[in-house]
């Protein structure tokens, strides 16, 4: 049974820094957010999607110092962004100019 467990939460764990880089892929191009933001989130990204390779690959454990080191950026990010978020707002000239608009289906 352990076996099926670890195999859900890996496939949980993917389907997480997917959604979350395609996320911050479409906050980028929208521009709701500052950039720096987004730019801050890929790198992160991408050290938590080098985290898992090395997890997998049984170079680290889950709970090394290690994969905590690498997932350190993007668990900021969410806090700053939540913060950002909060505070500010998603920005309004973006909203405003229709750069953040999504392409409307046949009426």
């Amino acid at each position: 049974m352990d076996g099926i467990d670890s195999e859900l939460n890996e496939k949980e764990g993917r389907a997480a820094r997917k959604s979350k880089l395609l996320s911050l892929y479409v906050l980028y191009t929208s521009r709701l957010i500052p950039r720096l933001l987004s730019a801050w989130g890929f790198v992160g990204g991408v050290l938590v999607l080098a985290a898992a390779m090395l997890y997998a690959f049984n170079v680290i454990s889950a709970l090394d110092a290690v994969s905590a080191l690498l997932s350190l950026p993007i668990a900021v990010l969410e806090m700053v962004l939540a913060v950002w978020l909060i505070v500010r707002g998603f920005n309004p000239s973006a909203i405003a100019s229709g750069s953040a608009k999504v392409s409307e289906g046949p009426d």
